[in-house]
C-alpha cells in the first residue's frame, strides 16, 4: 500500500473516531480517548507525520496538571484515573487537533481536513443533542433526565445546552454556503433553528443568546473580509438594522402575548436578566480574589453562587493560580491564532465562518458555566479546535510565504 493511501485511511479512521466521540456512542470513556490518541501519537512518531511540540501545548500540559495535582489535593476521595484525565485529556486532544491538521506543507489540504474535522465534530454534538431530546420526551423530573447513553444524568443548563453551542454557532457559515451549495447551506441552518428550538422548549436561554453574539461576530467578520465594498457594507448594517427592528416591533407591540410567556420573562429577568445578570457580579467578585486566593481551595466568595459560572475562574477558584495562569495564556494563545487565521488574506472565507464560530462558541458557554472543571468533557473540545486552529495557522502563514 502506497504511503499516502496509509496516511489517508489513517486520517480518515481517526476522524471518524472523534465523530464517535462527539456523539458519545455507548458513553465513549476519557480512558479510552487515552488509548485511542496516544496509539494514534505513536503510530505518527513511527511513520515520522507526527508534528512537533510547541510552547502552547507545553503551558496547556504545565496548566493541566497542576489543575489536576492541586484538585486531588484538596480532594483526597477522588480517582486517580479521573485525576489523570483531568490532566492528560485536553493536552491530548489538543494535539490530535494539530495532528488532525498534519505537518506544515504547500501539498496538505489543510483547508479541507479543518472544514472536515469542525463539521464532523459539530455533527456529531448535535446528534448527541438530538438523543437526548428524545430521551426527554420520553420522561424528565424538570431539568434533569438520564443522557440517551447510560453514563451520566442530563441536565439542561449544562449537559445538553453544551451540545448544541456549536451547531448553533454556523448560521453565518451556513447563509455562506447557500450561495454555493444551496443544500449543504440550508442543513447547516435547518441544524442551527432545531438546536435553538429544542433549547427554547427546554426553557434554556443559553444557546439562543449565545447564537446571537456569535452572529453578530460573523457581521464584523463579514465587514472586514468585504471592506472593500460598500454594497456588502451597507447590506449587513441594514439587515443587522432590520432584525433589530422587527424584534422591537415585536416586542414593543406584545405581539402574540410575547411579554407574558415564560420563557421571554426568564430570558430578561432571571437571575437579573442577560445584560445584569448575577453570574457578571460573580466574576468580577472572583476576579477580584485570584491574588488573595492563590493557592485555591473552593473557598471564594461568589456572592451565594455554587461555583464562578466561568470555567476559568472557577479553575482559579479550585486549584489557584498555579492552573489558572497557564491556561488563561493558553486561552490567550488560541484566540491570537483564530485573529491571525482570519486576517489571512490566502484563506478561504468559509473557513474564516467555520472554525472562529466553533471555537468562540465553546469559549462562550465556558465563559458562563462552570465547564467540567472536575472532569475534561467540556474543556477539551475547546482545546481540540486550538490545536485544529494552530496548525491551521501554520499551515496558511506556510503556504503565504512560499507562494511570495
Amino acid at each position: 500500500m502506497k504511503e499516502l493511501d496509509k496516511e489517508k485511511i489513517f486520517w480518515i479512521v481517526n476522524v471518524f473516531i472523534l465523530f464517535l466521540y462527539a456523539v458519545d456512542l455507548f458513553g465513549f470513556r476519557n480512558k479510552l480517548a487515552i488509548v485511542w490518541i496516544v496509539l494514534a501519537g505513536l503510530y505518527c512518531v513511527v511513520m515520522k507525520t507526527a508534528v512537533k511540540l510547541d510552547v502552547k501545548a507545553v503551558i496547556l500540559a504545565v496548566g493541566m496538571f497542576a489543575h489536576a495535582i492541586i484538585y486531588k489535593h484538596y480532594n483526597p476521595e477522588w480517582s486517580i484515573t479521573l485525576i489523570l484525565s483531568l490532566a492528560v485529556v485536553p493536552v491530548l486532544f489538543y494535539l490530535l487537533g494539530r495532528q488532525l491538521i498534519g505537518k506544515v506543507s504547500k501539498d496538505n489540504p489543510f483547508e479541507t481536513k479543518a472544514e472536515i474535522i469542525a463539521v464532523a465534530v459539530t455533527i456529531g454534538m448535535f446528534i448527541h443533542a438530538l438523543l437526548n431530546f428524545y430521551a426527554w420526551t420520553q420522561g424528565h423530573n424538570g431539568k434533569y433526565w438520564d443522557d440517551f447513553w447510560p453514563d451520566v444524568l442530563c441536565q439542561i443548563t449544562t449537559e445538553h445546552s453544551f451540545l448544541a453551542v456549536t451547531i448553533a454557532a454556523l448560521i453565518a457559515y451556513g447563509i455562506y454556503y447557500t450561495t454555493k451549495k444551496w443544500y449543504y447551506g440550508v442543513a447547516i441552518l435547518a441544524c442551527a433553528l432545531i438546536a435553538n428550538v429544542i433549547n427554547i422548549l427546554y426553557d434554556n436561554r443559553l444557546v439562543l443568546v449565545l447564537t446571537a453574539i456569535v452572529l453578530c461576530m460573523n457581521v464584523v467578520i463579514c465587514i472586514y473580509l468585504n471592506r472593500t465594498s460598500k454594497k456588502v457594507i451597507y447590506f449587513c448594517i441594514g439587515a443587522v438594522l432590520a432584525l433589530l427592528l422587527c424584534i422591537a416591533l415585536v416586542v414593543g407591540l406584545n405581539v402574540g402575548g410575547i411579554k407574558e410567556t415564560p420563557y421571554f420573562i426568564r430570558l430578561t429577568a432571571r437571575d437579573g436578566g442577560i445584560l445584569h445578570n448575577i453570574r457578571f457580579a460573580g466574576h468580577a467578585k472572583a476576579a477580584s480574589q485570584l491574588f488573595s486566593h492563590w493557592k485555591g481551595g473552593g473557598t471564594m466568595d461568589l456572592l451565594g453562587l455554587n461555583h464562578a459560572h466561568n470555567y476559568w475562574l472557577e479553575m482559579a477558584n479550585q486549584t489557584g493560580l498555579a492552573s489558572f495562569i497557564p491556561v488563561v495564556l493558553f486561552t490567550l494563545g488560541a484566540f491570537f491564532d483564530t485573529i491571525k487565521v482570519v486576517l489571512n488574506k490566502n484563506v478561504s472565507h468559509k473557513i474564516k465562518y467555520l472554525l472562529p464560530s466553533v471555537l468562540m462558541g465553546i469559549a462562550l458557554y465556558l465563559y458562563v458555566e462552570l465547564g467540567g472543571v472536575d472532569r475534561p468533557d467540556y474543556f477539551l473540545y475547546f482545546t481540540l479546535m486550538a490545536g485544529i486552529i494552530c496548525q491551521f495557522r501554520k499551515c496558511a502563514e506556510s503556504q503565504e510565504s512560499s507562494v511570495s
